[in-house]
């Protein structure tokens, strides 16, 4: 069996692959940023407002946003003094929530494990606690919906609502806990998953590939026998 290949064949078959090339689907990209919060002094209210870039809409389509908060006691020191004038049983926690408000009312709220104290102590006697830890919030995933708030043509930024609220408990045990120093600490960060728009050389690449089926297209019966 004979085949036989002319230009307009080869031609044709070129600019096809060009279009099925340029045609594929570009895969999806991700951005992200964040804003760190370190050790920001916790008294009844900590301040954390902020703001992070919103997404640039000439860079592609959103697909989803993710919202995360990892927030912790970054510094810890906290005092129980016993006022029973008798050997007691104490037990007291001290912990920092951390709260970040983002448009649509969606809310970060970062509670790390409270820090305390659980043993008998001394008639009027002290005792310090030291310690720190951290939680990462569950991430809040944001679809189709609700972008307006976080993409514009150019970026921009959103603004989050944030504090840190101390927390003071004293479980058993008669007396007063001074919380000392509780140092509040949070890394914020929001994610983009997008699809980039196509790049000027794609576009390019589709052009040529349908230029060129167009001139196979117009070519003479004729033409196309001589060949």
């Amino acid at each position: 069996m004979n085949f036989r290949f002319n230009s307009t064949s080869l031609l044709a078959a070129a600019a096809a692959l060009i279009v099925l090339q340029s045609a594929r689907p570009a895969s999806a990209a991700m951005l992200s940023y964040g804003h760190v919060f370190d050790g920001v002094p916790v008294s009844i209210l900590a301040n954390m407002d902020t703001s992070l870039p919103k997404f640039d809409t000439n860079l592609g389509t959103l697909n989803s946003i993710t919202l995360e908060l990892d927030a912790s006691d970054s510094t810890f020191d906290a005092v129980y003094t016993d006022t029973s004038g008798m050997v007691s049983e104490v037990n007291f926690y001290v912990g920092a929530a951390i709260t970040m408000t983002a448009p649509s009312g969606i809310t970060l709220t970062g509670t790390p494990s409270e820090n305390g104290f659980n043993a008998a102590l001394p008639p009027l006697q002290s005792i310090t606690v030291m310690g720190n830890d951290s939680v990462i919030d569950e991430p809040q995933i944001i679809f189709a919906g609700l972008f307006a708030p976080y993409e514009a043509p150019g970026g921009g930024s959103f603004n989050l609502d944030g504090g840190a609220t101390l927390s003071i408990a004293v479980m058993s045990g008669t007396g007063t806990v001074n919380p000392g120093t509780v140092d509040a600490g949070a890394f914020l960060q929001v994610t983009y998953d997008y699809t980039p728009v196509p790049e000027p050389a794609t576009w390019l690449l589709a052009s040529l590939g349908a230029s060129g089926l167009w001139f196979v297209r117009r070519r003479s019966p004729a033409a196309l026998k001589s060949s």
